[in-house]
């Protein structure tokens, strides 16, 4: 009876180790996952619980082909995440980086969805206003004609 239930017992304990584990994830994972989904408040929950991920997070790092080459600055400007735009610019983070579609923050920002709601506008142009407002190493510029594949920002922005 006795090695039945030690065998049992190991097998429990190995199972709740294997699901912590999974749910876990590193901090890191948690963030661009959060910011893949446009969930802004848990993004920002773990962003600033976690001073090791504002300190060495490149927001113009690329996720890497798995993501399209996306950024951490193209996932917020893809849902219009002004408080993680405005902390992207000022922490080294470069709207002029492109992914593998050949966007940039500009185009995301550009094609965010409009919804019903009238914040998702305001949240947009101060994006953009930011965006227009920011100056990089050696004072580089935004690319406002910045083409993807097929158009440029400034014609997404006019058709959304």
């Amino acid at each position: 009876k006795f090695w039945n239930f030690l065998w049992y017992f190991v097998f429990l304990l190995h199972e709740i180790i294997i699901f912590v584990v999974n749910k876990m994830g590193s901090n890191t994972s948690k963030l661009r996952k959060a910011l893949q989904r446009g969930e802004e408040v848990e993004a920002m929950h773990i962003y600033l619980k976690n001073p090791d991920i504002k300190r060495n997070l490149d927001p113009s790092g690329s996720y890497g082909d798995s993501y399209d080459n996306n950024t951490a600055l193209h996932y917020a400007s893809s849902y219009a995440m002004k408080h993680f735009i405005r902390s992207f610019l000022v922490e080294r983070g470069n709207p002029n980086k492109r992914n593998s579609k050949n966007q940039t923050a500009i185009h995301c920002i550009c094609t965010t969805v409009r919804g019903t709601e009238e914040t998702v506008d305001s949240h947009r142009a101060e994006c953009l206003s930011s965006f227009l407002q920011w100056k990089g190493k050696d004072c580089e510029s935004l690319e406002l004609d910045a083409v993807d594949k097929v158009r440029t920002g400034q014609t997404i922005a006019l058709r959304h």
